[in-house]
């Protein structure tokens, strides 16, 4: 029987409040950071497509960090537990099993599955069906991949505007989940897929933004008179995407930070407004049509669906949101991406 252990404690079998993690500085990555960084989890925030905690950077002693701001937000990209991918299908110590057995003693087979998936058209939709467990983890590997890409390109792309309308980037990651008692191959920079690397976890760090989420808005505190200008400062931002060519298929509202700039506001001036989570981005391809390009952004229609689903939270409230100074807007159909 093929044996391996996973590591005697978590990260690699789950995350939790004050767990200590290892992480690596991404090769690629310019920061100013040590290549090795050492973080406490101080508190889990969500888990859709990747794992976002706020963390807290410890110096060499494993404490807090005293020197300028020590406390970030992490997003892990990891296929094991990002509830968008795994829905249907949990992470177990079995599947994990097989998918390790299929990537180490078996590496060029399951190579030469990504390069299939990745590289061949329709090859998804007319094999998959009778993929192995190790085949359908190697896809998560590379979908979550893909999102942890896509936001990275996101975030370069709009370096003008962090700290700003969006976090300040301050690292791209990685943490090894590695198995004890297997000998793992070493990276093949040259592969045709060199981004396949099944036992890194990608991850993002971020500027920690204190405040609350759009959606949450009328359980904080902020007056009525004062929801429609911060929905109105969350739905301008949104040009900010389309001046850069850049599509978010998954605007909504919790996707929106509202951060006080005073102790009490007392205006909308007081909050400023942050745009997160960008890994359900694309960017207009090189030689895409006025024509492809416009029904792309009609069918996600990123302002008719923020100002959607804010009209139905805040219509619980007995507030009816406007669209004074929006000649633009569209209503949202969400049955346009039910027939997708």
């Amino acid at each position: 029987m093929f044996k391996f252990s996973l590591s005697p404690g978590p990260p690699f079998e789950e995350f939790y409040v004050n767990q200590k993690l290892t992480l690596t500085v991404s090769p690629e990555d310019l920061s100013d950071l040590p290549k090795v960084i050492h973080v406490r989890i101080r508190e889990m925030i969500s888990n859709t497509m990747s794992f976002t905690m706020l963390v807290d950077i410890l110096d060499r002693d494993d404490d807090i960090s005293l020197t300028g701001t020590s406390t970030f937000f992490l997003k892990l990209f990891d296929r094991r537990f990002s509830k968008a991918f795994r829905d249907q299908v949990p992470w177990s110590t079995a599947r994990e099993r097989a998918f390790v057995k299929a990537a180490t003693i078996g590496r060029e087979g399951l190579d030469g599955f990504v390069f299939s998936i990745c590289a061949l058209e329709n090859y998804r939709e007319q094999t998959a069906q009778a993929w192995t467990v190790a085949q359908r983890e190697a896809c998560l590997a590379v979908d979550i991949a893909d999102v942890y890409y896509d936001e990275l390109s996101v975030y370069d792309a709009l370096q003008d505007f962090q700290g700003q309308s969006i976090p300040r980037f301050v690292a791209s990651l990685e943490l090894d989940i590695s198995p004890l008692g297997v000998d793992v191959p070493p990276r093949d920079p040259n592969a045709a897929f060199a981004t396949f690397e099944p036992f890194i976890v990608k991850g993002i760090l971020l500027e920690r933004i204190e405040g609350f989420t759009l959606w949450d808005m009328p359980d904080r505190g902020v007056p009525r008179w004062q929801w429609q200008g911060l929905v109105d400062k969350a739905r301008r931002m949104l040009d900010i995407l389309d001046d850069n060519e850049i599509l978010n298929m998954d605007v909504q509202p919790q996707n929106f930070i509202v951060a006080p700039l005073t102790d009490k506001p007392e205006s909308t001036d007081d909050y400023k407004v942050y745009m997160i989570d960008f890994g359900m981005c694309r960017f207009r391809e090189e030689n895409e049509s006025n024509l492809v390009w416009s029904v792309a952004k009609n069918t996600y229609n990123g302002d008719g669906r923020l100002f959607y689903w804010m009209n139905i939270r805040l219509e619980r409230e007995g507030f009816v949101l406007r669209n004074d100074g929006f000649p633009g807007y569209r209503p949202w159909d969400p049955s346009l991406l039910d027939a997708m």
